[in-house]
């Protein structure tokens, strides 16, 4: 079963809360207003975690290794054995289709085919509040 978690980029003071200390930071109306507080972006935990263990909330940001199965469209685990390169996805939640997947930034090499893919393995390496930088791709 999926823990329901979250953590909270503050906008003011520019740092990350997680989910142990958030009702020590805010007050639980600020974090689920609607619209939602100006100070406050909440970002829920996705169910999974990465191949180190780290966990992946929306607005990670999740590096692959491409292989030849994402340059062609299908989603499975690979090695970049084919030297291939590498791509930066973002964790998001598409509400058309209710469920957590990764869109495409950048890659190094071959573009994968698909601009959005099912949310698995892969390393995270930021997020884009803290890591905006990477947010710079092709």
């Amino acid at each position: 079963m999926r823990v329901n978690k979250f953590r909270v980029w503050d906008n003011i003071d520019k740092e990350m809360i997680e989910w142990e200390d958030i009702f020590e930071a805010y007050d639980a109306e600020d974090l689920f207003a609607d619209p939602p507080h100006p100070q406050v972006v909440l970002m829920q935990y996705t169910g999974r975690k990465d191949k180190n263990g780290n966990e992946f909330f929306v607005g990670d940001i999740v590096k692959i290794k491409m292989c030849y199965h994402n340059i062609i469209g299908i989603d499975s685990d690979c090695v970049d054995k084919d030297g291939l390169g590498e791509a930066l996805y973002k964790v998001i939640f598409l509400e058309n289709l209710n469920q957590f997947c990764l869109e495409l930034i950048s890659w190094t090499k071959f573009k994968p085919r698909n601009q959005y893919m099912h949310l698995y393995n892969g390393e995270k390496v930021g997020n884009i509040y803290e890591n905006p930088e990477l947010l710079e791709g092709k």
